[in-house]
């Protein structure tokens, strides 16, 4: 059994409950294109958070967890994109605890698209007993009919990782057991691929393109981290570096600091992207559900999108 792993956001952070539930149908749509059927989701959502109706496939595993800082609590953009990754850690972890450890679950953001091939693949791949990672992807910016191929995409983009439970740094005695650390890596993705894909050796890249990243919508975390650098002093890289070097405890984290922000630029720019390319029928068929905005309005979504954004 595969299993798609969606942490949702604290409502009191969701800017427009609408638009949410649009682009999870969405990426329900995507879902439910899989040529293999031995799938299932779980979603990790607060108590009274209202959900769209959802296929049979899906469950919904729900926690009471207090909302992370607001942004203008935050000292930094550093502060604040880390307690995203905690929060959502936290959420991952409660997914994933029951899930046996040795199935592939997906790490799945709610407003993405995945390949209708994934599942196939990964569960017929007998050669490996370990987990992937999406190197090849596209980008679709919010209401275009076009995508862009780019390189690199796992460190793009939440929905790029596929791991077996056992591999987590919360498995490593053995047993389950969840601590701040390893709550961190379930939910920051770079630290996922350097850690079990460069250090253990435990992901292999999908050898077909096989998600998509959706990009420029209201709904994003992405533009509260880009408002805050924009209009605070924290936006300069040395601002940055030194809050997350204020931290550190000790040597040893000194010398993980820099040997990841080395990973992270060297992935950076390694990254390329590709021509755009029109959203035909095929891709159409791949990644959404058979229609660009499978069960909806045409672009209604995008519109609406549009809408926030000037506002």
């Amino acid at each position: 059994m595969f299993t798609f792993l969606i942490p949702i956001r604290h409502p009191e952070r969701v800017r427009d409950a609408d638009l949410f539930r649009q682009y999870l149908l969405q990426t329900f749509a995507s879902l439910e294109a899989q040529t293999a059927s031995d799938w299932r989701a779980i979603l990790v959502a607060n108590e009274g958070h209202a959900l769209p109706d959802l296929p049979d496939r899906a469950s919904v595993h729900r926690v009471d967890f207090a909302p992370p800082k607001r942004l203008s609590e935050a000292e930094t953009p550093t502060e604040y994109e880390r307690l995203l990754r905690e929060d959502k850690g936290r959420r991952l972890t409660a997914g994933i605890k029951d899930i046996p450890p040795d199935a592939l679950v997906m790490l799945m953001d709610d407003d993405d698209w995945i390949s209708a091939k994934l599942v196939e693949f990964c569960l017929n791949d007998q050669s490996w007993d370990g987990g992937y990672y999406v190197f090849d992807g596209y980008v679709r910016q919010t209401g275009a009919d076009a995508v862009t191929p780019v390189s690199e995409f796992q460190g793009l983009c939440g929905s790029s990782i596929i791991v077996r439970p056992k591999d987590l740094m919360m498995y490593d005695t053995g047993a389950f057991r969840a601590d701040d650390e390893s709550i961190i890596e379930l939910g920051d993705h770079l630290m996922l691929f350097r850690n079990l894909g460069l250090k253990k050796g435990r992901l292999r890249p999908i050898p077909f393109p096989s998600a998509v990243y959706r990009v420029g919508h209201p709904t994003s975390t992405k533009i509260d981290l880009d408002i805050m650098q924009t209009n605070t002093q924290s936006s300069s890289k040395m601002t940055r570096i030194t809050s997350r070097l204020a931290s550190i405890r000790n040597i040893g984290e000194f010398v993980d600091f820099l040997r990841f922000r080395s990973f992270v630029r060297r992935y950076d720019e390694r990254r390329v992207y590709g021509e755009e390319r029109p959203i035909d029928d095929d891709l159409a068929a791949e990644f959404f559900g058979g229609a660009l905005d499978a069960g909806l309005a045409p672009h209604a979504d995008d519109a609406r999108a549009s809408q926030l954004e000037a506002g």
